[in-house]
């Protein structure tokens, strides 16, 4: 039944976009470039509605490249309509360039002609040594096919060479003929989207006095950017410098030693969300609550049940509180407060997946927790820390600084273009440089450096649990006191695809849905716990440079 509703619906929603069939038997093109770069251009869109009703056809011409785009005329089947937006008119406006809409009654089953008449300015452009006209015949967007295409282009002085055409998607081919000063240029099997560009070179001066409006304009822009690079990278240099001063100020620990680890046990009796903490100069991390949640059920305050297995053979897992009344650090007592704070009784539960998004969303008290215990063992420094602060408040300043100047810029891009955003660009690269400096300066005291490089030796030793398995016989209890650890130290996944390679057994605080598959339930439950796990289980076209183009449809 389920299958049939979705079919019926999919059938329906196929409906409109069948129901719209149309083609373009042709799509001319009068062009005649006049002196001084502009060009007269008449369309001609001879379309057949074959399918559907339709009510209007529309073109749009960009003004890339040019001096702006006048409009003439457009008329239907001969009829010049006037302009409006009912039915018998057409509607003119400037959205992206010129947009002309031609509206009717309602026509099916029929073919109509539409011509429209505008001027571009300042089309031909001033290359090197040459005036070079660049012009898109037919529309870059169409989602129509086209069977021909003719494109007369008349210039008022003799090209240099012949006429260059190149097309894309045109599956008829292209003829060039030229007779006196008129190139015809005709295409035939036009694909959706397809289009040819015509460019034509004139002896300098033949055409232009002097370049377009919008090329000198380019140039004139172009001439300001050393100015703004210099300003973009003299707000980066000050910024610098800036920094450099703030970090000649800051206390800095001793060198890092190289330590080697080469015991199970831990380098100290610090609980595996700490450590980890530790590990990561001093900030805390998602993966630390899960390691949290780990040693709590070592000690029985939480159990890990699996629940049956649901659709697609996911699993998926409940935390579980079994016992009240231990004393508890502060993170453990934070975790279990946000992880619970939605299930009451002795018996509380709640899902993996829920557990990790209330972590989430509640996670600056946990952070704060863990935070608060390196600091009550002395583990951070809180000169340090504050200058950390003043590195992530002088980032923020000049992120700051650059939207400010961003604005400014946007006032500015008619006159001088894109290049006044290098300014901001500056400030944006001096406000990243002041969070990499942020992440340089440890917060961490320096009796909290030296124990966090026995913790990177420690995590260095455990990222090849094959290669130590000897040393403890691979045995289940063995392996869930170094488990809290390894998560907290980023090592879930790997410890995940051991345990599940080598069959470990799982410890009694986990509860498999069947005894049978409770290792590799097991390590399923170990690939979720970590920080990047979820909840659950388990050819262009030419005349990039022209001018023209644009889109054309019907609807």
């Amino acid at each position: 039944m389920l299958r049939t509703c979705l079919t019926f619906l999919l059938c329906l929603a196929a409906v409109p976009a069948a129901a719209k069939e149309y083609r373009a038997a042709r799509f001319d093109a009068r062009v005649e470039v006049q002196q001084g770069g502009a060009l007269q251009v008449t369309e001609t869109m001879v379309f057949t509605f074959v399918d559907g009703t339709f009510r209007e056809v529309f073109r749009t011409i960009p003004t890339r490249r040019t001096d702006g785009i006048e409009f003439v005329s457009a008329s239907m089947d001969g009829v010049v309509l006037p302009r409006g937006t009912a039915a018998g008119q057409v509607d003119v406006r400037r959205k992206n360039g010129l947009r002309v809409t031609w509206h009717f009654p309602p026509t099916a089953g029929s073919t109509h002609t539409f011509e429209l008449s505008y001027t571009a300015r300042g089309v031909v452009r001033h290359e090197d040594d040459h005036e070079l006209l660049a012009w898109m015949a037919l529309p870059r967007e169409h989602g129509y096919t086209i069977d021909e295409s003719r494109v007369d282009v008349a210039v008022p002085a003799e090209p240099l060479r012949e006429a260059a055409v190149s097309g894309h998607r045109v599956d008829g081919g292209l003829t060039v003929e030229r007779g006196g000063f008129t190139t015809t240029v005709r295409a035939n099997n036009i694909r959706r989207n397809g289009r040819f560009t015509v460019t034509i070179p004139f002896a300098r001066g033949a055409v232009l006095d002097g370049p377009p409006a919008w090329q000198a304009r380019r140039a004139a822009q172009l001439e300001t950017m050393p100015e703004w690079l210099a300003g973009g990278g003299a707000v980066f240099a000050l910024s610098l410098v800036l920094l450099f001063a703030m970090r000649q100020s800051g206390d800095h620990p001793p060198r890092e030693r190289h330590v080697e680890w080469t015991s199970l046990i831990p380098p100290e009796q610090l609980p595996p969300a700490v450590a980890g903490a530790l590990a990561s100069n001093g900030q805390p991390q998602l993966q630390h609550a899960m390691a949290a949640i780990f040693a709590l059920a070592d000690r029985g305050i939480v159990t890990i049940r699996e629940e049956p297995k649901r659709a697609l053979g996911q699993r998926h897992f409940v935390i579980q509180r079994t016992r009240a009344g231990e004393r508890l650090s502060r993170h453990e007592e934070a975790v279990l407060d946000v992880i619970f704070a939605r299930a009451s009784g002795a018996d509380a539960s709640v899902t993996i997946a829920k557990a990790r998004a209330y972590l989430t969303r509640h996670w600056s008290r946990v952070s704060t927790s863990i935070l608060a215990e390196l600091a009550d063992g002395g583990l951070t420094d809180t000169g340090r820390i504050a200058h950390r602060r003043r590195y992530m408040l002088t980032g923020t300043v000049l992120m700051m600084m650059a939207l400010v100047a961003s604005a400014a810029g946007i006032l500015l891009v008619r006159e001088f273009g894109g290049w006044p955003f290098l300014v901001p660009v500056g400030f944006v690269l001096g406000g990243l440089a002041a969070f990499m400096f942020m992440s340089a300066q440890t917060p961490l005291s320096n009796d909290g450096v030296r124990r966090a490089d026995h913790w990177h030796a420690y995590k260095q030793h455990l990222k090849d649990p094959q290669g130590i398995e000897a040393r403890w016989g691979s045995s289940g209890p063995a392996e869930a006191r170094i488990l809290p650890y390894a998560v907290a130290l980023g090592l879930a996944s790997a410890w995940a695809r051991f345990m599940k390679k080598g069959r470990a057994q799982a410890p009694s605080w986990f509860h498999a849905a069947s005894q049978r598959d409770a290792g590799p339930a097991f390590s399923v439950f170990i690939a979720t716990s970590g920080a990047g796990a979820h909840g659950g289980g388990g050819g262009s076209g030419a005349g990039g440079g022209a001018a023209g183009g644009g889109a054309s449809g019907a609807s």
